[in-house]
């Protein structure tokens, strides 16, 4: 039945309708309009549209109108990008949002005077964040609930490309003037790093504050605080967004705080100083944090939870178990649970630090071992490392959290610039439990692009070496085998030696081998030598032209002993007797190649 505010019959004579279905299909068949009927989508949608722009839709019934609205968009990309809502020769209205409110887009017919609109197309699977900051930029946006790419074929047809998808509209932000790359972005660290106790807080509110009907499985739990671990946060003293050709600063209803999402990278970008953070701008921070970590449905919690920290009167930064407690409402005992229950994620961060402690402590890394630790939390292994601060190469605060964000113990290892030869004596020392780290595979692709880039000048000296031999039409069976200078290897033990290859080092390791090949070292200079494409060219016509006179020698040697004369048949390389090699003079090479 369709709404009371947009009636297209009587009800009386609509309800005598619904109880005769053959009338109904007559008065259809004469073009009346069926309520709910896919083939009669789009000129519902173009009836909507009519009946916002004429004021029947009141502001009580504003609800509903959208949501029967998308409805219609989504019976109308139903039957295809072929659909036609707004005929060309019609004037219609499309209904898009705009900075909030819904507003009735004029499209008048085709050769009319009013410029063509621009409109972008969204779905609730768009990021909401970008579809907010459309709204604050006062972007036209239609909103549908499906088929956002055909809905966008659709209107394409009749406004060209003024219309765009929200998928393919990307928003930059600038830090300070300067466009922020969350791949690349120097001044971004991990947000657990500023805020150590905020994984405990997280899981407190996830396990703790939830509605008695609803239980969050180990997996999501999990999920959510990998989510979290890998959030990062940036401060500037000035953020502002590009979005189109426009760039404003930040909305007010944001605080000063922009989430920015990313598959590796999901950064919170915050407009103010690191020691300016405090209790608003944590309140701020906890809707666009439960975003970023996939945990819309608890926005609010976070936002309740953050708001408790007034409570405390120490700063943000330093909030202890106990204080977590009384800001989630949960006893000591409880938080003392969660933290074991959350510790087993600490597990692959020790695996990574234990051997760099290991090599700066020696046995007093033990509490560290990841097979037997006695660090309860992220906090306590901060507080220890800072107990041993004197004896660390780095701040432990900066070396746990390069732990953290490191995938493996190489990527830790070139960050703390410890170099690769001291790591893996410490490794080697270990009983076995950690591999060497070995960069022999990349080292290998590095040294090859180094030897393609030089190939040329290394063909010329092996040219220049064997030059003299070559003049005098020496035979010189091993020069293809020579010639192959893709064959030449880095030293194998520089994988686990030697921190990174200088073209000084890979030079070197060229002419060690290039002299263990010849005997010598070959000369960098002589004699102006031919393209090794031409040499090549008149190396095989030389070839062809001897090819006649050499059959006719080992068809004359094969009958003086008696040897049988193989018949013509497929093309195949044969074997050349040695007694006819002996007597066939090679063929005169001009240079070589």
């Amino acid at each position: 039945m369709p709404p009371r505010f947009a009636s297209l019959l009587a009800k009386p004579l609509r309800d005598l309708l619904d109880d005769d279905p053959a009338a109904l299909r007559r008065l259809a068949s004469l073009g009346l309009g069926v309520w709910g009927r896919d083939t009669d989508a789009p000129r519902l949608v173009r009836h909507l549209g009519a009946l916002f722009h004429g004021g029947a839709i009141t502001e009580a019934h504003a609800a509903q109108f959208q949501n029967t609205y998308r409805a219609a968009w989504a019976a109308c990309a139903g039957l295809g990008a072929e659909a036609e809502p707004f005929p060309p020769n019609t004037r219609g209205y499309l209904v898009v949002n705009v900075g909030g409110s819904s507003t009735a887009l004029p499209l008048e017919p085709d050769g009319g005077d009013q410029e063509t609109p621009e409109v972008v197309v969204a779905s609730r699977e768009d990021e909401q964040s970008l579809l907010r900051l459309m709204a604050d930029f006062g972007w036209r946006v239609l909103e549908v609930d499906a088929h956002p790419e055909t809905v966008t074929a659709i209107l394409r047809r009749r406004l060209g490309d003024r219309v765009s998808r929200a998928s393919g509209i990307a928003p930059v932000v600038l830090l300070d003037g300067h466009e922020f790359d969350p791949t690349a972005a120097a001044g971004a660290r991990p947000i657990v790093g500023v805020l150590p106790w905020l994984p405990l807080f997280v899981a407190t509110l996830l396990e703790h504050q939830r509605s008695q009907f609803s239980r969050l499985g180990q997996r999501a739990f999990d999920e959510t605080l990998d989510a979290l671990r890998r959030v990062r946060i940036a401060f500037a003293g000035t953020v502002e967004v590009r979005l189109g050709e426009e760039t404003r600063r930040l909305p007010d209803r944001l605080h000063e705080v922009l989430p920015v999402p990313h598959a590796e990278h999901p950064t919170l970008i915050v407009e103010g100083a690191e020691p300016d953070l405090d209790c608003d701008k944590l309140e701020a921070m906890a809707e666009p944090l439960a975003y970023l970590i996939g945990r819309r449905d608890y926005a609010r919690t976070l936002r309740w939870a953050a708001e408790r920290t007034r409570r405390i009167v120490v700063p943000v930064a330093q909030l202890s178990d106990d204080d977590v407690a009384e800001i989630c409402d949960v006893t000591a005992a409880d938080i003392r649970t969660m933290a074991r229950r959350i510790q087993s994620p600490l597990q692959p961060v020790l695996h990574r630090l234990y051997p760099v402690l290991t090599h700066y402590l020696d046995e007093a890394a033990a509490p560290f071992d990841p097979d037997s630790p006695s660090v309860e939390s992220e906090q306590d292994a901060r507080d220890r490392l800072a107990a041993l601060a004197d004896r660390l190469g780095h701040e432990p605060n900066q070396l746990f959290v390069a732990a953290l964000d490191a995938p493996t113990l190489a990527v830790l290892q070139q960050q703390l610039k410890i170099p690769v030869r001291e790591l893996n004596a410490t490794l080697s020392g270990m009983g076995g439990r950690y591999p060497l780290i070995d960069y022999s595979m990349q080292y290998a692709e590095d040294f090859a692009d180094y030897v393609r880039a030089q190939r040329d000048w290394l063909l010329d000296r092996l040219r220049w070496h064997r030059w003299d031999r070559f003049s005098a039409s020496e035979p010189q069976p091993d020069w293809p085998q020579l010639r192959r200078v893709e064959l030449l290897a880095p030293d194998p033990r520089w994988g686990t030696t030697v921190d990174g290859l200088s073209a000084d080092l890979m030079a070197a390791q060229v002419e060690e081998q290039l002299e263990a090949r010849l005997g010598g070292r070959p000369p960098t200079s002589g004699p102006s030598l031919p393209r090794r494409n031409d040499c090549a060219r008149a190396n095989a016509e030389l070839v062809d032209t001897a090819a006649g006179r050499l059959a006719k020698l080992v068809r004359a040697w094969l009958e003086r002993h008696g040897r049988p004369i193989p018949r013509r048949g497929p093309m195949r390389r044969r074997r050349v007797p040695r007694c006819a090699r002996r007597s066939t003079r090679p063929a005169r090479s001009t240079s070589p190649c």
